[in-house]
């Protein structure tokens, strides 16, 4: 069970979402959610042998254990709790984006999909991720031509597709 979970569940929540979206996901809330999620653990193991044991040494042992027991757990799995939370990210839908793309080829080569790079109108950067590419390109599609994708925000604020993407 164990085993199908972080080699099924945690790594094909990734489909539903571009990379772009998941970095920023982990950057700004879930990697500072692990750490205060291990401090605040530490502190309260702290708090608890000291209120039985009335001894600083041994409640400063206990948190120096209990620190690097967490720090361990959160950080080896996880993967696996980023995938929970993209799974129920996509559980609960709260709104659509739409997000527009303008389409950018290299300058003098032919227009295929490996030198397809579109060009995210909002954030303004372009965009290298192999599913989106994979997404919003089609023969035929003309250099600085704008294209829209549909996207629901879940639970965290994080836009998915219901769909997954294709990456290959």
């Amino acid at each position: 069970m164990f085993l199908a979970l972080v080699l099924y569940f945690a790594p094909k929540q990734h489909d539903y979402y571009l990379d772009d979206d998941i970095k920023s996901f982990k950057t700004t809330y879930f990697t500072p959610f692990l750490i205060w999620t291990g401090i605040i653990a530490s502190l309260l193991i702290f708090l608890i042998t000291f209120l039985k044991s009335k001894s600083i040494k041994q409640s400063g042992v206990s948190f120096l254990y209990a620190g690097v027991i967490f720090a361990f757990l959160l950080f080896i799995f996880q993967n696996l709790f980023l995938g929970a939370s993209l799974f129920l990210n996509r559980q609960f839908k709260r709104e659509t984006l739409q997000k527009s793309y303008s389409v950018s080829y290299l300058t003098g080569i032919e227009h295929t999909k490996d030198n397809f790079f579109p060009f995210d109108i909002a954030n303004k950067h372009s965009s290298f991720d192999r599913k989106l590419r994979n997404k919003l390109y089609y023969p035929g599609i003309n250099q600085n031509d704008t294209v829209t994708l549909q996207f629901d925000k879940g639970l965290f604020g994080i836009p998915f597709q219901s769909k997954p993407f294709n990456d290959k």
